[in-house]
Protein backbone atom coordinates (compact mmCIF):
# COMPACT_ATOMS: atom_id res chain seq x y z
CA UNK A 1 0.00 0.00 0.00
CA UNK A 2 3.10 2.16 0.72
CA UNK A 3 4.85 1.39 -2.36
CA UNK A 4 2.01 0.97 -5.02
CA UNK A 5 -1.01 2.47 -3.88
CA UNK A 6 -2.77 2.28 -7.10
CA UNK A 7 -2.62 -1.55 -7.15
CA UNK A 8 -4.20 -2.00 -3.62
CA UNK A 9 -7.82 -1.02 -5.37
CA UNK A 10 -6.71 -3.94 -7.95
CA UNK A 11 -5.67 -6.46 -5.76
CA UNK A 12 -9.13 -5.75 -3.53
CA UNK A 13 -10.91 -6.28 -6.70
CA UNK A 14 -9.01 -9.96 -7.74
CA UNK A 15 -9.55 -11.00 -4.07
CA UNK A 16 -13.45 -9.96 -4.81
CA UNK A 17 -13.49 -12.29 -7.77
CA UNK A 18 -11.70 -14.77 -6.10
CA UNK A 19 -13.34 -15.14 -3.32
CA UNK A 20 -16.83 -15.17 -4.49
CA UNK A 21 -15.68 -17.68 -6.90
CA UNK A 22 -14.72 -19.72 -3.96
CA UNK A 23 -18.14 -19.03 -2.76
CA UNK A 24 -17.21 -17.00 0.19
CA UNK A 25 -19.55 -13.96 -0.34
CA UNK A 26 -18.78 -12.24 2.58
CA UNK A 27 -15.11 -11.75 1.81
CA UNK A 28 -15.83 -11.10 -1.47
CA UNK A 29 -18.19 -8.41 -0.56
CA UNK A 30 -15.96 -6.92 1.92
CA UNK A 31 -13.02 -6.87 -0.81
CA UNK A 32 -15.56 -5.14 -2.88
CA UNK A 33 -16.25 -2.33 -0.63
CA UNK A 34 -12.80 -1.99 0.04
CA UNK A 35 -11.93 -1.27 -3.81
CA UNK A 36 -14.88 1.38 -3.38
CA UNK A 37 -16.88 -0.59 -5.85
CA UNK A 38 -19.95 -0.16 -4.26
CA UNK A 39 -21.90 -1.55 -7.09
CA UNK A 40 -20.28 -5.15 -7.05
CA UNK A 41 -20.80 -5.60 -3.74
CA UNK A 42 -24.86 -5.28 -4.15
CA UNK A 43 -24.71 -6.97 -6.78
CA UNK A 44 -23.11 -10.14 -4.88
CA UNK A 45 -25.99 -9.48 -2.39
CA UNK A 46 -28.55 -9.65 -4.76
CA UNK A 47 -26.91 -12.84 -6.95
CA UNK A 48 -26.60 -14.47 -2.83
CA UNK A 49 -29.35 -12.97 -0.23
CA UNK A 50 -32.69 -15.13 -1.70
CA UNK A 51 -31.38 -18.61 -1.11
CA UNK A 52 -29.78 -17.66 2.50
CA UNK A 53 -32.84 -15.98 3.49
CA UNK A 54 -35.08 -19.11 2.15
CA UNK A 55 -32.99 -20.98 4.72
CA UNK A 56 -33.51 -18.44 7.20
CA UNK A 57 -29.86 -17.26 7.32
CA UNK A 58 -30.99 -13.72 8.01
CA UNK A 59 -28.51 -12.19 10.19
CA UNK A 60 -25.94 -13.05 7.75
CA UNK A 61 -27.84 -10.88 4.97
CA UNK A 62 -28.68 -8.34 7.79
CA UNK A 63 -24.96 -8.10 8.04
CA UNK A 64 -24.12 -7.68 4.60
CA UNK A 65 -26.61 -5.47 4.15
CA UNK A 66 -25.47 -2.62 6.92
CA UNK A 67 -22.40 -2.89 5.25
CA UNK A 68 -23.66 -1.72 1.99
CA UNK A 69 -24.27 2.65 1.36
CA UNK A 70 -27.96 3.02 2.53
CA UNK A 71 -28.45 5.10 -0.78
CA UNK A 72 -27.98 1.59 -2.89
CA UNK A 73 -31.37 0.83 -1.68
CA UNK A 74 -32.74 3.82 -3.09
CA UNK A 75 -32.09 2.91 -6.55
CA UNK A 76 -31.48 -1.02 -6.79
CA UNK A 77 -35.00 -2.54 -6.37
CA UNK A 78 -33.76 -6.08 -5.70
CA UNK A 79 -31.75 -4.82 -2.91
CA UNK A 80 -34.65 -2.94 -1.24
CA UNK A 81 -37.02 -6.45 -1.83
CA UNK A 82 -34.01 -8.13 0.21
CA UNK A 83 -33.75 -5.28 2.84
CA UNK A 84 -37.37 -5.33 3.18
CA UNK A 85 -37.41 -9.65 3.56
CA UNK A 86 -35.00 -8.62 6.36
CA UNK A 87 -37.01 -6.38 8.74
CA UNK A 88 -39.94 -8.59 8.20
CA UNK A 89 -37.95 -11.79 9.27
CA UNK A 90 -36.32 -10.49 12.19
CA UNK A 91 -39.90 -8.92 13.78
CA UNK A 92 -38.82 -5.10 13.14
CA UNK A 93 -42.90 -4.58 12.10
CA UNK A 94 -42.54 -0.72 12.63
CA UNK A 95 -39.76 -0.14 10.48
CA UNK A 96 -40.99 -2.60 7.74
CA UNK A 97 -44.38 -0.62 7.79
CA UNK A 98 -41.89 2.64 7.05
CA UNK A 99 -40.54 0.94 4.86
CA UNK A 100 -43.87 -0.18 3.06
CA UNK A 101 -44.63 3.60 2.69
CA UNK A 102 -41.93 4.87 1.28
CA UNK A 103 -41.20 2.50 -1.41
CA UNK A 104 -44.91 2.27 -2.61
CA UNK A 105 -44.62 4.95 -5.03
CA UNK A 106 -41.57 3.49 -6.47
CA UNK A 107 -43.23 -0.32 -6.49
CA UNK A 108 -46.10 1.11 -8.08
CA UNK A 109 -44.90 3.08 -10.91
CA UNK A 110 -46.14 2.09 -14.50
CA UNK A 111 -43.69 -0.29 -16.42
CA UNK A 112 -42.04 -1.55 -13.16
CA UNK A 113 -41.19 -4.94 -13.49
CA UNK A 114 -43.59 -7.54 -12.81
CA UNK A 115 -41.77 -9.81 -10.68
CA UNK A 116 -40.17 -7.51 -8.54
CA UNK A 117 -43.81 -6.07 -7.63
CA UNK A 118 -45.00 -9.89 -6.99
CA UNK A 119 -42.12 -9.89 -4.68
CA UNK A 120 -42.43 -7.02 -2.78
CA UNK A 121 -46.61 -7.99 -2.14
CA UNK A 122 -45.52 -11.08 -1.05
CA UNK A 123 -43.50 -9.43 0.98
CA UNK A 124 -46.66 -7.11 2.25
CA UNK A 125 -48.51 -10.43 2.80
CA UNK A 126 -45.90 -11.93 5.15
CA UNK A 127 -45.71 -8.64 6.97
CA UNK A 128 -49.51 -7.97 7.24
CA UNK A 129 -50.17 -11.62 8.62
CA UNK A 130 -47.28 -11.15 11.43
CA UNK A 131 -49.55 -7.95 12.82
CA UNK A 132 -52.88 -10.49 12.50
CA UNK A 133 -54.15 -8.20 9.55
CA UNK A 134 -55.22 -11.58 7.74
CA UNK A 135 -57.89 -9.59 5.18
CA UNK A 136 -54.76 -7.57 3.75
CA UNK A 137 -52.57 -10.73 4.15
CA UNK A 138 -55.30 -12.10 1.53
CA UNK A 139 -55.13 -9.42 -0.88
CA UNK A 140 -51.72 -8.93 -1.02
CA UNK A 141 -50.75 -12.79 -1.58
CA UNK A 142 -52.95 -13.24 -4.30
CA UNK A 143 -51.63 -9.81 -5.63
CA UNK A 144 -48.56 -11.53 -5.47
CA UNK A 145 -49.60 -14.61 -7.25
CA UNK A 146 -51.05 -12.80 -10.15
CA UNK A 147 -47.80 -10.92 -10.76
CA UNK A 148 -45.25 -13.19 -10.03
CA UNK A 149 -44.23 -15.59 -12.95
CA UNK A 150 -44.40 -19.45 -13.15
CA UNK A 151 -40.99 -20.08 -12.85
CA UNK A 152 -40.65 -17.90 -9.45
CA UNK A 153 -41.82 -21.05 -8.05
CA UNK A 154 -40.25 -20.44 -4.14
CA UNK A 155 -42.29 -17.22 -3.94
CA UNK A 156 -44.96 -18.30 -5.18
CA UNK A 157 -45.12 -21.15 -2.66
CA UNK A 158 -44.21 -18.47 -0.09
CA UNK A 159 -47.19 -16.50 -0.85
CA UNK A 160 -49.58 -19.73 -0.94
CA UNK A 161 -48.05 -20.62 2.56
CA UNK A 162 -49.39 -16.72 3.92
CA UNK A 163 -52.40 -16.96 1.96
CA UNK A 164 -52.82 -20.37 3.68
CA UNK A 165 -51.98 -19.69 6.74
CA UNK A 166 -54.74 -16.15 6.38
CA UNK A 167 -57.45 -18.34 5.27
CA UNK A 168 -57.01 -20.47 8.62
CA UNK A 169 -56.97 -18.04 11.03
CA UNK A 170 -60.46 -16.65 9.31
CA UNK A 171 -62.11 -20.05 9.05
CA UNK A 172 -61.38 -21.12 5.62
CA UNK A 173 -59.57 -24.55 6.29
CA UNK A 174 -60.38 -26.04 3.65
CA UNK A 175 -58.90 -23.83 1.11
CA UNK A 176 -56.14 -23.54 3.59
CA UNK A 177 -55.37 -27.21 2.95
CA UNK A 178 -55.68 -27.40 -0.67
CA UNK A 179 -52.90 -23.87 -0.70
CA UNK A 180 -50.61 -26.12 1.33
CA UNK A 181 -50.62 -29.13 -0.51
CA UNK A 182 -50.16 -27.12 -3.44
CA UNK A 183 -47.21 -24.69 -2.51
CA UNK A 184 -45.63 -28.46 -1.17
CA UNK A 185 -46.78 -30.62 -4.16
CA UNK A 186 -48.20 -29.26 -7.19
CA UNK A 187 -46.09 -25.88 -7.37
CA UNK A 188 -42.86 -26.95 -6.14
CA UNK A 189 -42.75 -30.37 -6.33
CA UNK A 190 -38.67 -30.22 -6.21
CA UNK A 191 -37.52 -31.20 -2.68
CA UNK A 192 -36.95 -27.85 -1.53
CA UNK A 193 -36.32 -25.88 1.81
CA UNK A 194 -39.97 -24.27 0.71
CA UNK A 195 -41.87 -27.71 -0.41
CA UNK A 196 -40.78 -28.73 3.52
CA UNK A 197 -41.76 -24.86 4.72
CA UNK A 198 -45.62 -25.65 3.53
CA UNK A 199 -45.13 -29.42 4.96
CA UNK A 200 -44.60 -27.93 8.65
CA UNK A 201 -47.89 -25.61 7.94
CA UNK A 202 -49.87 -28.45 6.49
CA UNK A 203 -49.02 -30.63 9.83
CA UNK A 204 -49.73 -27.73 12.15
CA UNK A 205 -53.43 -27.50 11.06
CA UNK A 206 -53.65 -31.28 10.87
CA UNK A 207 -52.26 -31.13 14.62
CA UNK A 208 -55.43 -28.18 15.32
CA UNK A 209 -57.87 -29.69 13.63
CA UNK A 210 -57.74 -32.93 16.05
CA UNK A 211 -55.81 -35.29 13.31
CA UNK A 212 -52.90 -36.43 15.60
CA UNK A 213 -52.50 -39.24 12.88
CA UNK A 214 -51.56 -37.72 9.59
CA UNK A 215 -49.98 -34.57 11.66
CA UNK A 216 -47.51 -37.05 13.24
CA UNK A 217 -46.79 -38.95 9.41
CA UNK A 218 -46.18 -35.36 7.79
CA UNK A 219 -43.83 -34.17 10.47
CA UNK A 220 -42.03 -37.74 10.45
CA UNK A 221 -41.62 -37.40 6.44
CA UNK A 222 -40.27 -33.97 7.24
CA UNK A 223 -37.82 -34.83 9.64
CA UNK A 224 -36.61 -38.26 7.37
CA UNK A 225 -36.38 -36.28 4.04
CA UNK A 226 -35.68 -32.64 4.84
CA UNK A 227 -32.19 -34.24 6.27
CA UNK A 228 -31.15 -34.85 2.65
CA UNK A 229 -31.49 -31.27 1.64
CA UNK A 230 -28.62 -29.37 0.99
CA UNK A 231 -27.18 -26.57 3.07
CA UNK A 232 -28.52 -25.51 5.79
CA UNK A 233 -31.84 -27.19 7.06
CA UNK A 234 -31.89 -26.55 10.52
CA UNK A 235 -34.73 -24.20 11.47
CA UNK A 236 -36.85 -26.68 9.19
CA UNK A 237 -36.02 -29.89 11.48
CA UNK A 238 -36.13 -27.93 14.65
CA UNK A 239 -39.82 -27.00 14.26
CA UNK A 240 -40.77 -30.83 12.78
CA UNK A 241 -39.30 -31.86 15.90
CA UNK A 242 -40.77 -29.57 18.25
CA UNK A 243 -43.94 -30.27 16.44
CA UNK A 244 -43.81 -33.98 16.99
CA UNK A 245 -42.93 -33.44 20.43
CA UNK A 246 -45.93 -32.02 21.11
CA UNK A 247 -48.16 -35.12 19.64
CA UNK A 248 -45.74 -37.77 21.52
CA UNK A 249 -46.71 -35.06 24.15
CA UNK A 250 -50.47 -35.65 23.72
CA UNK A 251 -50.33 -40.03 23.39
CA UNK A 252 -48.58 -39.74 26.76
CA UNK A 253 -45.08 -40.79 25.42
CA UNK A 254 -43.01 -38.05 27.31
CA UNK A 255 -39.97 -40.30 27.22
CA UNK A 256 -40.52 -39.65 23.16
CA UNK A 257 -41.35 -36.24 23.52
CA UNK A 258 -38.33 -35.20 25.69
CA UNK A 259 -36.13 -36.76 23.05
CA UNK A 260 -37.82 -34.94 20.20
CA UNK A 261 -38.62 -31.48 21.87
CA UNK A 262 -34.52 -31.52 23.06
CA UNK A 263 -33.41 -32.21 18.92
CA UNK A 264 -35.80 -29.41 18.45
CA UNK A 265 -34.38 -27.16 20.41
CA UNK A 266 -31.01 -27.77 19.33
CA UNK A 267 -31.79 -27.03 15.84
CA UNK A 268 -34.07 -23.85 16.33
CA UNK A 269 -31.46 -22.32 18.97
CA UNK A 270 -29.25 -20.70 16.09
CA UNK A 271 -32.78 -19.90 13.60
CA UNK A 272 -35.27 -16.86 14.13
CA UNK A 273 -38.04 -18.94 14.48
CA UNK A 274 -39.12 -17.66 18.33
CA UNK A 275 -42.41 -19.10 18.35
CA UNK A 276 -41.50 -22.77 17.95
CA UNK A 277 -38.47 -22.29 19.96
CA UNK A 278 -39.96 -21.07 22.73
CA UNK A 279 -43.15 -23.56 22.47
CA UNK A 280 -40.12 -26.41 22.24
CA UNK A 281 -38.89 -24.65 25.93
CA UNK A 282 -42.08 -24.84 27.36
CA UNK A 283 -43.04 -28.40 26.60
CA UNK A 284 -39.58 -29.42 27.85
CA UNK A 285 -40.51 -27.48 31.20
CA UNK A 286 -43.63 -29.47 31.39
CA UNK A 287 -42.03 -32.87 31.05
CA UNK A 288 -39.53 -32.22 33.82
CA UNK A 289 -42.32 -31.30 35.92
CA UNK A 290 -44.03 -34.29 35.74
CA UNK A 291 -40.89 -36.04 35.80
CA UNK A 292 -40.69 -34.30 39.61
CA UNK A 293 -38.12 -32.00 38.86
CA UNK A 294 -39.44 -28.42 39.13
CA UNK A 295 -35.79 -27.04 39.88
CA UNK A 296 -34.91 -28.23 36.11
CA UNK A 297 -38.27 -26.74 34.70
CA UNK A 298 -37.45 -22.98 35.76
CA UNK A 299 -34.04 -23.85 34.49
CA UNK A 300 -35.20 -24.46 31.11
CA UNK A 301 -37.21 -21.39 31.27
CA UNK A 302 -34.69 -19.21 32.51
CA UNK A 303 -32.22 -20.60 29.74
CA UNK A 304 -35.12 -19.85 27.25
CA UNK A 305 -34.91 -16.18 28.45
CA UNK A 306 -31.38 -16.03 28.03
CA UNK A 307 -31.33 -17.22 24.42
CA UNK A 308 -33.80 -14.06 23.27
CA UNK A 309 -31.45 -11.82 24.46
CA UNK A 310 -28.46 -13.30 23.07
CA UNK A 311 -29.96 -12.81 19.86
CA UNK A 312 -30.95 -9.58 20.04
CA UNK A 313 -34.02 -9.89 18.41
CA UNK A 314 -37.32 -7.71 18.15
CA UNK A 315 -39.67 -10.48 20.57
CA UNK A 316 -42.25 -11.62 17.98
CA UNK A 317 -44.47 -13.92 20.73
CA UNK A 318 -41.29 -15.62 22.40
CA UNK A 319 -41.80 -14.06 25.46
CA UNK A 320 -45.74 -14.45 25.41
CA UNK A 321 -45.29 -18.05 24.92
CA UNK A 322 -43.00 -18.38 27.94
CA UNK A 323 -45.29 -16.20 30.25
CA UNK A 324 -47.51 -18.72 29.31
CA UNK A 325 -46.33 -21.83 29.87
CA UNK A 326 -44.94 -20.12 33.40
CA UNK A 327 -48.69 -19.44 34.19
CA UNK A 328 -49.66 -23.00 33.71
CA UNK A 329 -46.72 -24.17 35.78
CA UNK A 330 -47.76 -22.18 38.34
CA UNK A 331 -51.48 -23.55 37.98
CA UNK A 332 -49.71 -27.21 38.06
CA UNK A 333 -48.30 -26.67 41.00
CA UNK A 334 -50.70 -25.26 43.06
CA UNK A 335 -49.22 -21.53 42.87
CA UNK A 336 -52.78 -19.76 42.61
CA UNK A 337 -51.85 -16.76 43.50
CA UNK A 338 -49.11 -16.30 40.90
CA UNK A 339 -51.18 -18.18 38.02
CA UNK A 340 -54.22 -15.38 38.77
CA UNK A 341 -51.57 -12.62 38.53
CA UNK A 342 -51.44 -13.76 35.56
CA UNK A 343 -54.48 -14.53 33.93
CA UNK A 344 -56.00 -11.30 35.07
CA UNK A 345 -53.32 -9.20 33.52
CA UNK A 346 -53.82 -11.60 30.31
CA UNK A 347 -57.87 -11.87 29.72
CA UNK A 348 -58.29 -9.74 26.80
CA UNK A 349 -61.40 -9.24 24.28
CA UNK A 350 -61.94 -12.13 22.08
CA UNK A 351 -61.78 -9.51 18.87
CA UNK A 352 -58.26 -9.44 20.06
CA UNK A 353 -57.73 -13.29 19.62
CA UNK A 354 -56.30 -13.74 16.37
CA UNK A 355 -53.99 -16.46 16.59
CA UNK A 356 -53.63 -20.06 17.69
CA UNK A 357 -51.73 -18.76 20.43
CA UNK A 358 -54.39 -16.55 21.80
CA UNK A 359 -56.68 -19.32 21.74
CA UNK A 360 -54.38 -21.55 24.00
CA UNK A 361 -53.85 -18.22 26.35
CA UNK A 362 -57.18 -17.55 26.96
CA UNK A 363 -58.00 -21.22 27.26
CA UNK A 364 -55.57 -21.39 30.42
CA UNK A 365 -57.05 -18.21 31.48
CA UNK A 366 -60.55 -20.27 32.03
CA UNK A 367 -58.86 -23.21 33.18
CA UNK A 368 -57.31 -20.64 36.18
CA UNK A 369 -60.58 -19.06 36.68
CA UNK A 370 -62.23 -22.70 37.42
CA UNK A 371 -59.76 -23.67 39.73
CA UNK A 372 -60.08 -20.30 41.83
CA UNK A 373 -64.36 -20.57 41.59
CA UNK A 374 -64.54 -17.79 39.07
CA UNK A 375 -67.13 -19.79 37.48
CA UNK A 376 -69.34 -17.60 35.89
CA UNK A 377 -66.67 -15.46 34.44
CA UNK A 378 -65.14 -19.06 32.97
CA UNK A 379 -68.11 -19.89 31.49
CA UNK A 380 -68.61 -16.59 29.63
CA UNK A 381 -65.27 -16.60 27.85
CA UNK A 382 -65.67 -20.92 27.18
CA UNK A 383 -68.41 -20.07 25.24
CA UNK A 384 -66.97 -17.21 23.59
CA UNK A 385 -63.99 -18.92 22.56
CA UNK A 386 -66.61 -21.63 21.10
CA UNK A 387 -67.13 -19.66 18.39
CA UNK A 388 -63.97 -18.86 17.45
CA UNK A 389 -62.78 -22.39 17.60
CA UNK A 390 -65.70 -23.94 15.98
CA UNK A 391 -65.62 -21.62 13.18
CA UNK A 392 -61.66 -22.33 12.52
CA UNK A 393 -62.58 -26.21 12.94
CA UNK A 394 -59.60 -26.35 15.29
CA UNK A 395 -60.90 -29.37 17.23
CA UNK A 396 -58.22 -29.92 19.43
CA UNK A 397 -58.72 -26.50 21.30
CA UNK A 398 -62.32 -27.54 21.49
CA UNK A 399 -61.66 -30.83 22.80
CA UNK A 400 -60.34 -28.87 25.71
CA UNK A 401 -63.02 -26.71 25.88
CA UNK A 402 -65.64 -29.15 26.27
CA UNK A 403 -63.48 -30.51 28.83
CA UNK A 404 -63.20 -27.13 30.70
CA UNK A 405 -66.94 -26.80 30.52
CA UNK A 406 -67.80 -30.05 32.02
CA UNK A 407 -65.30 -28.78 35.04
CA UNK A 408 -67.66 -25.51 35.83
CA UNK A 409 -71.04 -27.77 35.18
CA UNK A 410 -69.34 -30.42 38.14
CA UNK A 411 -68.85 -27.84 40.06
CA UNK A 412 -72.01 -25.35 39.91
CA UNK A 413 -74.11 -28.30 40.62
CA UNK A 414 -75.00 -29.41 37.21
CA UNK A 415 -74.17 -33.37 36.73
CA UNK A 416 -75.96 -33.92 33.91
CA UNK A 417 -74.67 -31.19 31.96
CA UNK A 418 -71.14 -31.92 32.90
CA UNK A 419 -71.61 -35.56 31.31
CA UNK A 420 -73.08 -34.17 27.92
CA UNK A 421 -69.96 -31.82 28.00
CA UNK A 422 -67.36 -34.87 28.88
CA UNK A 423 -69.15 -36.70 26.27
CA UNK A 424 -68.91 -34.35 23.73
CA UNK A 425 -65.20 -33.75 24.44
CA UNK A 426 -64.31 -38.19 24.46
CA UNK A 427 -66.36 -38.51 21.36
CA UNK A 428 -63.91 -35.79 19.77
CA UNK A 429 -61.34 -37.36 21.20
CA UNK A 430 -61.71 -40.95 20.61
CA UNK A 431 -60.77 -41.66 17.32
CA UNK A 432 -57.19 -40.10 17.53
CA UNK A 433 -56.87 -41.27 21.41
CA UNK A 434 -55.74 -37.96 22.87
CA UNK A 435 -54.32 -38.73 26.65
CA UNK A 436 -52.76 -35.75 27.92
CA UNK A 437 -55.12 -33.10 27.25
CA UNK A 438 -57.64 -35.00 29.67
CA UNK A 439 -54.91 -36.01 32.22
CA UNK A 440 -53.48 -32.37 32.45
CA UNK A 441 -56.61 -31.22 33.62
CA UNK A 442 -55.97 -33.43 37.05
CA UNK A 443 -58.22 -34.91 39.67
CA UNK A 444 -61.66 -32.85 39.13
CA UNK A 445 -62.04 -34.38 35.26
CA UNK A 446 -60.61 -37.93 36.28
CA UNK A 447 -63.78 -38.11 38.54
CA UNK A 448 -66.62 -37.15 35.90
CA UNK A 449 -64.44 -39.71 33.93
CA UNK A 450 -64.91 -42.31 36.35
CA UNK A 451 -69.04 -41.29 36.74
CA UNK A 452 -69.52 -41.60 33.35
CA UNK A 453 -67.87 -44.76 32.49
CA UNK A 454 -70.36 -46.10 34.85
CA UNK A 455 -73.08 -45.52 32.53
CA UNK A 456 -71.48 -46.80 29.12
CA UNK A 457 -71.78 -50.38 28.70
CA UNK A 458 -69.38 -51.36 25.76
CA UNK A 459 -68.09 -50.06 22.56
CA UNK A 460 -64.92 -47.55 21.71
CA UNK A 461 -66.18 -44.87 24.47
CA UNK A 462 -65.60 -47.57 27.29
CA UNK A 463 -62.50 -49.03 25.97
CA UNK A 464 -61.43 -45.24 25.84
CA UNK A 465 -62.65 -43.59 29.23
CA UNK A 466 -60.54 -47.08 30.39
CA UNK A 467 -57.24 -45.97 29.04
CA UNK A 468 -57.84 -42.39 30.58
CA UNK A 469 -58.20 -43.53 33.63
CA UNK A 470 -55.28 -45.74 33.48
CA UNK A 471 -53.46 -42.93 32.41
CA UNK A 472 -53.86 -40.86 35.09
CA UNK A 473 -51.09 -40.72 38.30
CA UNK A 474 -51.48 -43.88 40.82
CA UNK A 475 -52.27 -42.09 43.37
CA UNK A 476 -55.45 -40.69 41.87
CA UNK A 477 -56.75 -44.16 40.83
CA UNK A 478 -60.23 -44.97 41.83
CA UNK A 479 -60.91 -48.03 43.65
CA UNK A 480 -62.40 -50.87 41.89
CA UNK A 481 -62.01 -53.65 43.63
CA UNK A 482 -64.40 -55.00 46.23
CA UNK A 483 -61.51 -55.69 48.55
CA UNK A 484 -60.87 -52.11 48.53
CA UNK A 485 -64.18 -50.52 48.76
CA UNK A 486 -64.39 -53.02 52.19
CA UNK A 487 -60.93 -51.53 53.18
CA UNK A 488 -62.07 -47.73 52.48
CA UNK A 489 -65.97 -48.81 54.14
CA UNK A 490 -64.15 -50.37 57.81
CA UNK A 491 -61.78 -46.83 57.71
CA UNK A 492 -64.85 -44.64 57.31
CA UNK A 493 -67.07 -46.18 59.79
CA UNK A 494 -64.77 -45.48 62.36
CA UNK A 495 -63.88 -41.90 61.23
CA UNK A 496 -67.27 -40.25 60.54
CA UNK A 497 -71.01 -39.84 62.11
CA UNK A 498 -73.77 -41.45 60.43
CA UNK A 499 -75.87 -39.29 57.74
CA UNK A 500 -79.08 -37.83 59.03
CA UNK A 501 -82.29 -38.63 57.09
CA UNK A 502 -82.36 -35.32 54.90
CA UNK A 503 -78.98 -35.51 54.26
CA UNK A 504 -79.50 -39.38 52.78
CA UNK A 505 -82.01 -38.28 50.83
CA UNK A 506 -80.16 -34.97 49.26
CA UNK A 507 -77.25 -38.07 48.82
CA UNK A 508 -80.28 -40.34 46.83
CA UNK A 509 -80.96 -37.15 44.77
CA UNK A 510 -77.80 -36.70 43.80
CA UNK A 511 -76.82 -39.93 42.53
CA UNK A 512 -80.10 -39.57 40.24
CA UNK A 513 -78.20 -36.66 38.75
CA UNK A 514 -80.12 -33.72 39.79
CA UNK A 515 -78.76 -30.18 40.42
CA UNK A 516 -78.66 -28.66 43.50
CA UNK A 517 -81.81 -25.80 42.20
CA UNK A 518 -83.40 -29.06 41.07
CA UNK A 519 -83.34 -30.42 44.70
CA UNK A 520 -83.79 -27.15 45.84
CA UNK A 521 -87.40 -27.02 43.89
CA UNK A 522 -88.22 -30.60 44.84
CA UNK A 523 -87.67 -30.72 48.33
CA UNK A 524 -89.41 -26.95 48.92
CA UNK A 525 -86.02 -25.82 50.13
CA UNK A 526 -83.16 -22.78 49.25
CA UNK A 527 -80.34 -23.90 47.41
CA UNK A 528 -78.37 -22.45 50.12
CA UNK A 529 -79.76 -25.33 52.50
CA UNK A 530 -78.73 -27.59 49.64
CA UNK A 531 -75.44 -26.75 49.44
CA UNK A 532 -75.39 -26.71 53.37
CA UNK A 533 -76.34 -30.06 53.77
CA UNK A 534 -74.15 -31.14 50.84
CA UNK A 535 -71.14 -29.80 52.74
CA UNK A 536 -72.11 -31.73 55.51
CA UNK A 537 -72.17 -35.48 53.89
CA UNK A 538 -69.00 -33.78 52.10
CA UNK A 539 -67.78 -33.59 55.53
CA UNK A 540 -69.07 -36.74 56.65
CA UNK A 541 -67.66 -38.57 53.73
CA UNK A 542 -64.23 -37.23 53.49
CA UNK A 543 -64.78 -36.31 50.18
CA UNK A 544 -64.90 -32.49 48.04
CA UNK A 545 -67.05 -33.26 45.53
CA UNK A 546 -70.11 -34.61 44.41
CA UNK A 547 -68.83 -37.69 42.11
CA UNK A 548 -66.36 -38.19 45.27
CA UNK A 549 -69.42 -38.68 47.69
CA UNK A 550 -71.50 -40.97 44.68
CA UNK A 551 -68.37 -43.45 44.89
CA UNK A 552 -67.96 -43.11 48.49
CA UNK A 553 -71.69 -44.03 49.23
CA UNK A 554 -71.94 -46.86 46.86
CA UNK A 555 -68.74 -48.43 48.77
CA UNK A 556 -70.30 -48.25 51.98
CA UNK A 557 -73.89 -49.13 50.56
CA UNK A 558 -75.81 -46.02 51.41
CA UNK A 559 -77.44 -45.74 47.97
Amino acid sequence: QQVSPHLVKELHQRASFWYAEQQLIEAAIHHALAADDPERAALLVEAHAVPLLEREEVMTVRAWLAALPSTLRQTRPVLSVIHGAVLVLTGQLAAANEYFVTTEAHFTAPNFPRALYGAWSQLRAAHARFQGNFSDTIEYAQEALEYLPAEATSPRALALINLALAQTFTGDSQAARANLIQASIQLHPSLSITTYSALIGLAWLQMRQGELTQAKQTYQRIIAEAGQLPGRKAPLLGMAYVGLAELLYEHNDLAGARQAVSQGIEQLRNSIEQVMLALGYGLLAQICLLEAAPEAAADVLQQAESWLAQMQLTDMGFGRVLAICRAGLALRQGDLATATAWANATHQPLAQVRFDLGVWEQLLVARIWIATGQLAQASQLLDQLDAIVIARQWTTHLIELHCLRALVFQQTGEPKQAQMALQQALTLAAPEGFIRTFVDLGEPLRELIYELRSTLYAGRLLTYTEQLLAAFPQASAVPTSTETFVNQKAKIVNLIEPLSERETEILGLVNAGLSNSEIADKLIVTVGTVKKHLNNIFGKLQVTSRTQAIVRARALDLL
